[in-house]
């Protein structure tokens, strides 16, 4: 069998209007990487809410949607550890 690698793109630019199933609170986000990574994605791929958001108030609400998956607390990051969690 040849392998394959599964990446879900939750969400990206589409809205609620257009999808009511898009994810895009943190907790939406967080429940549908879950249940990816449970399917057997391998990659999932998430935006905020709010393109607008910049610099830690970005990396913020990334860190949200992200610990329930990772396991990870926001305070456990450094600074240098959380620009990785934000568009730039």
């Amino acid at each position: 069998m040849t392998p394959l690698i599964i990446e879900a793109a939750l969400n990206g630019t589409t809205s609620k209007a257009r999808n009511p199933n898009t994810p895009k609170s943190a907790e939406e986000i967080a429940d549908d990487a879950l249940a990816c990574l449970a399917a057997g994605a391998a990659i999932v791929h998430t935006h905020i809410e709010g393109f607008e958001n910049s610099g830690d108030a970005a990396v913020e609400e990334y860190v949200r949607g992200w610990a329930p998956v990772t396991g990870r607390k926001a305070a456990r990051h450094s600074l240098w550890d959380r620009r990785k969690w934000a568009h730039t």
